[in-house]
């Protein structure tokens, strides 16, 4: 038999419950499950697939984006957020290494070849054997190179990775499997600019699994990509984490967790004055 002080117990549930809950400014504007499907179940930016809608096996839920790489990418009319900050989340699972661009996420392009318009891109790099995350960001009409940076340390092709990019107003930062990982500078700074600091004046497309740029779409994305969340906020470490090993639960989960605490909470208040004990049998 093993028992619990009420107070103890109770705190325990709080704790669990405040483990589990959101960060009271974190908001989900927009997630792509991939559920045989590209709608948006948090938000209005539903994707349409150009090319073959295709899905394989997901790292969440039953099915991920299935993505040929030569002319398959879903599109999202319009940008999908304007917050100066932000999480970019997703698993990816690149087919392979090949030395090329493989766009997870961006933001405009431009509908003419040579126009420089504004672009926010995520995107993998392949070397020939492993691939490295890359933020590229500019403005229009900026002829100079644009910002990006780039991860020191590197993923293999074939195994899923969950892939984190975060802005807190000031600096990107990358985490990969729930570890934050070090940068190196590929062009001008970290600026940590975001989808409200990128203007495009003659686009306007968010894209997953491709890019427009100059007036075509390039940089397909060979491989599957599943569960892309777009948070308006700088997500902490220990929620990145979460996501990572996949145990963060839905919002309502969350409020019953919530829920579960303050009750716990309540009744820790109404026992703690005795030597009451939860017991819990076996």
């Amino acid at each position: 038999m093993r028992r619990y002080h009420a107070c103890w117990a109770a705190s325990l549930v709080t704790l669990v419950g405040a483990v589990f809950v959101p960060d009271a400014h974190a908001v989900l504007i927009s997630r792509w499950e991939a559920e045989n499907d590209a709608t948006d179940s948090m938000g209005p930016n539903d994707g349409t697939w150009q090319g073959d809608e295709l899905y394989g096996a997901g790292a969440v839920g039953s099915s991920a984006f299935d993505f040929g790489g030569d002319d398959d990418y879903v599109a999202i009319d319009g940008k999908a957020d304007n917050a100066t900050q932000g999480t970019l989340a997703a698993w990816v699972y690149p087919n392979t290494a090949a030395s090329g661009n493989y766009v997870v996420f961006s933001y405009g392009g431009g509908n003419i070849a040579g126009s420089r318009a504004g672009l926010m891109t995520f995107r993998l790099e392949g070397d020939g054997s492993n691939l490295r995350v890359k933020i590229l960001q500019r403005d229009d009409n900026e002829f100079s190179p644009p910002n990006m940076v780039q991860t020191d340390h590197v993923i293999e092709p074939n195994d899923w990775t969950h892939l984190a990019v975060v802005s807190d107003g000031s600096a990107w930062s990358v985490f990969l499997n729930g570890e934050s990982e070090p940068l190196t500078v590929a062009g001008q700074t970290n600026t940590g600019n975001w989808f409200g600091d990128t203007t495009v004046a003659e686009t306007d497309l968010t894209t997953i699994g491709g890019q427009k740029f100059d007036g075509g779409f390039f940089n397909f994305f060979n491989g599957r990509i599943d569960d892309v969340r777009l948070y308006d906020h700088a997500l902490p470490e220990a929620e990145i984490k979460a996501l990572a090993a996949r145990i963060i639960p839905e919002p309502w989960t969350a409020t019953i967790w919530l829920g579960l605490g303050l009750v716990g909470l309540g009744l820790g208040r109404r026992r703690s004055s005795g030597n009451t004990t939860l017991r819990q049998d076996g």
